[in-house]
């Protein structure tokens, strides 16, 4: 059975952080413009399947969010789909429930609709 204190602690590794940063490389031939930092914010009636929507701070025309068992960079207006310029798989773990935990590797879409990895795409809680 689990104590008190490991159930808080496994709490806390659930409770998003206010502002992620996504940073590394996109592949060769994409754009940077998704890397940044993506601050909490509501969307619509609030959560999006279940977790918070984040926007771009400074560009509201990108967005993170959560969408069949992945995360997804893309078009705010594309938020709740799974549509997106990159994502990454995220069905369980922390991960599944906060950006800022994901473990596994972004791909991202290229221009002639192939989807490629991005083993250097990470995600970090901002500071």
């Amino acid at each position: 059975m689990a104590t008190q204190q490991e159930a808080e602690l496994r709490l806390e590794e659930l409770r998003p952080a206010y502002a992620v940063h996504i940073e590394g490389e996109t592949p060769p031939g994409l754009t940077p413009k998704v890397l940044g930092t993506y601050e909490r914010r509501p969307h619509g009636d609030g959560l999006v399947s279940g977790r918070h929507a984040y926007f771009k701070r400074g560009d509201e025309r990108r967005a993170l969010w959560y969408a069949a068992r992945r995360w997804h960079l893309g078009r705010p207006v594309d938020i709740g789909q799974s549509q997106s310029w990159a994502s990454v798989q995220a069905a369980s773990g922390p991960g599944a429930f906060v950006p800022e935990r994901i473990d596994a590797v972004w791909e991202c879409a290229m221009p002639d609709g192939r989807w490629v990895d991005a083993p250097a795409l990470r995600c970090r809680a901002a500071e």
